[in-house]
């Protein structure tokens, strides 16, 4: 665990800007655990500690635990994607926190973007598709976050192996999407929708 006493950086982590800190909800506000630092404790010297549970409930521990898979699991997107890509997460980025704009409350209504490329991310010729996943009750309409997503995806501009699907997003609840998508997929870096 780290102390983050500067505010700025405390609303960066809470914002799941800085990935290899995550909040464990029984140690304070600005106590962190650093997922840089992880080591094997012996047994017999973990038996002589008291336990102390990190979170009151079931909610905490699956953010931690989404924590760790971000960490450690995050799909290796080809760096001509991610760069191609840059302009849509920065403008999520940018948008998501500010309270009083209309296309943050868009931002806030999703709670996942996730990238299918077919025929698979090491063919020649990639299609991309991206699902935007929304709670079933959200801040606005699906025709707003449409028209957003439209506008967003429509600045970028991808290098050559690269192109838009038909159509170039999917935007749907939990329940609206299949499976076939959900695995098909690859979770973006935007974990901090959902803050």
């Amino acid at each position: 665990m780290i102390e983050i006493p500067e505010e700025e950086q405390l609303s960066a982590i809470r914002k799941g800007r800085i990935p290899y800190l995550t909040g464990m909800e029984n140690a304070g506000e600005t106590a962190f655990a650093d997922l840089r630092r992880i080591m094997s404790v012996h047994k017999d010297l973990m038996q002589k500690w008291q336990h102390q549970a990190g979170f009151s409930g079931e909610d905490g521990c699956l953010r931690f635990a989404a924590a760790l898979e971000r960490k450690f699991g995050q799909f290796a997107f080809p760096d001509d994607f991610d760069q191609a890509a840059k302009v849509f997460r920065e403008r999520v980025w940018s948008r998501h926190a500010k309270p009083g704009s209309e296309v943050g409350k868009v931002y806030r209504s999703l709670i996942q973007i996730r990238f299918r490329a077919e025929l698979n991310w090491t063919a020649d010729k990639r299609t991309i598709t991206i699902m935007a996943i929304m709670p079933e009750r959200s801040m606005v309409e699906r025709s707003v976050i449409r028209k957003e997503l439209d506008c967003a995806l429509g600045k970028i501009q991808w290098p050559d192996g690269f192109e838009w699907g038909d159509p170039n997003f999917i935007l749907g609840t939990v329940k609206d999407l299949t499976a076939e998508d959900i695995v098909s997929s690859r979770r973006g870096d935007f974990d901090f929708l959902c803050y």
